[in-house]
């Protein structure tokens, strides 16, 4: 049974059209601890059979050989040898991943993990369907910076963003950007936060858009506020710089730049 499983390991890989080193990326070693596998020179440890048993959808007793030994002892080899075709006809063709094996702490470097379905990719970097990661790019990606079609992290940018830093057409974030956003800063068509700046721009406390509410309100057609500035009637940068401080003094600098080089 033992002498066999290397050669069972080489007709599953090239089945599925791995090369060693494909392999062993999938599972976390060198192309040459493969190779010795194959070779019958040594054995996987119990967590590296887990592994190759998930990436060839069979149980560990499959993949050892053991359901096909008969009462006897001996080895019922067609038996094996028709599930290990069906195994092969399942291969993926249109699945791809790669891990590197240089490891940062228990995380891959490199960890790319793409096709049809939900495959998930983890590492430093991380490319996948369901990704995570410190760079994450995926249809459903979180890490430090996250780029998706919906993206949690630091700094993000998605269809659906959330995070510190957010750009999308839905953003949520301290600060963000998109056609709908919220945030403590927020711009885009629809602008809700503290500060905002939109087509339609409602903050707590200073709005500027071609419709803006809050407190200080600056407005191309609609200011609606308890200080009220409107394009048409010509407001100096100074009158919008002095309303500003004069309500919030301890505002940023950058902020009090943005909304007088926008307002006036």
């Amino acid at each position: 049974m033992a002498e066999q499983f290397g050669s069972r390991l080489m007709y599953l890989r090239k089945g599925k059209g791995l090369s060693q080193e494909e392999l062993g990326n999938r599972t976390g070693v060198t192309r040459q601890t493969v190779s010795k596998w194959e070779l019958n020179q040594t054995t996987p440890e119990m967590d590296k059979l887990i592994a190759l048993s998930d990436i060839f959808g069979i149980s560990l007793d499959e993949l050892a050989g053991r359901e096909f030994i008969a009462s006897d002892g001996s080895m019922n080899y067609e038996e094996l040898n028709a599930k290990m075709d069906t195994i092969i006809k399942s291969k993926e063709p249109y699945r791809y991943e790669y891990k590197s094996t240089r490891m940062v702490g228990n995380l891959p470097l490199i960890h790319i993990n793409l096709g049809r379905g939900f495959y998930k990719a983890k590492g430093v970097i991380s490319i996948g369907v369901i990704s995570s990661g410190i760079i994450s790019l995926g249809v459903l990606s979180c890490g430090v910076i996250s780029i998706g079609v919906l993206a949690l992290g630091i700094l993000t940018i998605a269809v659906f963003a959330a995070g510190m830093v957010s750009a999308g057409s839905i953003a949520l974030g301290i600060l963000a950007l998109g056609a709908f956003s919220v945030g403590y800063f927020s711009a885009g068509a629809m602008a809700i936060g503290v500060y905002s700046i939109g087509a339609n721009a409602i903050a707590q406390r200073i709005a500027l858009g071609d419709a803006a509410a809050g407190h200080i309100a600056i407005g191309k057609t609609s200011a609606k506020g308890t200080i009220e500035f409107l394009f048409k009637n010509h407001v100096s940068a100074d009158e919008i710089k002095a309303a500003i401080l004069k309500e919030y003094p301890d505002i940023w600098k950058w902020l009090i730049k943005i909304y007088v080089y926008f307002g006036k």
